[in-house]
């Protein structure tokens, strides 16, 4: 026989026995895939869909609606954690890490507002853990990370439609001050993890997704902050001067 032909039938062989060692793999594939595409995806956009409006609703001072819609964000999640076990244990931990990422960060919408526009101080309030959610600890922290980036826009909602129609007993400056209180507090709390835990934090290997990624939307938050504040002095000084 040619050497070839004696490569060929190598190959051939090759390949044979590793289809022999792994006949189930189409099947199991195409479940997964199912899986992925009709459960998983579509209860991670409803529980994505459900935060955002979380945010809405409170920016529209409509705290019912805003609870609401939490508990719809709960029930998707749930329901997005037990379809998950129809996944390879790798892909099902990202999935579940940017849902809980939107979870904690409506949560945290909730249970900060009252302390934002002024009706509740925070030691009347009790922050749910990542047990008391069902997510990882990481997805926990990112979703913390969000929060700070939301409650900017957030308060800038406050502001333009509760504040100066007199919806809620706060001044502007008064809300600006809370909002940079409650975004530097969290800054202060990411500090602590800076130096010898980035990777360990890591929610997700996607790009933006890893901590110091979180680490800087934080910080812009504060920034975010600071401009209503500056905005906020320059139309009292309008006022002052007409």
């Amino acid at each position: 026989m040619s050497r070839d032909k004696l490569l060929a039938a190598l190959e051939s062989g090759v390949e044979e026995a590793l289809i022999a060692a792994s006949e189930d793999f189409p099947k199991i594939f195409e479940g997964q895939r199912r899986a992925y595409g009709k459960q998983c995806l579509g209860k991670l956009r409803l529980t994505t869909r459900s935060s955002h409006r979380v945010f809405r609703y409170l920016g529209q001072g409509n705290v019912i609606a805003a609870e609401t819609e939490l508990m719809y964000c709960k029930k998707y999640y749930e329901e997005l954690i037990e379809s998950l076990e129809a996944l390879p244990q790798l892909i099902a931990a990202e999935i579940a890490n940017d849902a809980g990422q939107e979870l904690t960060e409506a949560v945290m919408g909730i249970t900060f507002y009252l302390v934002l526009i002024g009706e509740k101080d925070l030691s009347e309030i009790v922050l749910p853990n990542c047990q008391d959610l069902g997510t990882t600890p990481q997805a926990w922290l990112a979703g913390v990370a969000d929060f700070s980036s939301e409650v900017s826009k957030l308060a800038e909602q406050v502001r333009g439609r509760l504040v100066r129609r007199g919806l809620v007993n706060i001044s502007e400056r008064d809300l600006g001050d809370r909002l940079l209180a409650i975004i530097d507090g969290i800054q202060k709390y990411f500090d602590r993890y800076d130096e010898s835990y980035p990777k360990i934090l890591n929610a997700s290997n996607r790009r933006f997704q890893g901590y110091h990624a979180k680490e800087r939307l934080v910080g812009g938050a504060s920034a975010w902050a600071v401009k209503m504040l500056n905005d906020i002095d320059s139309d009292e000084t309008e006022e002052l001067e007409t």
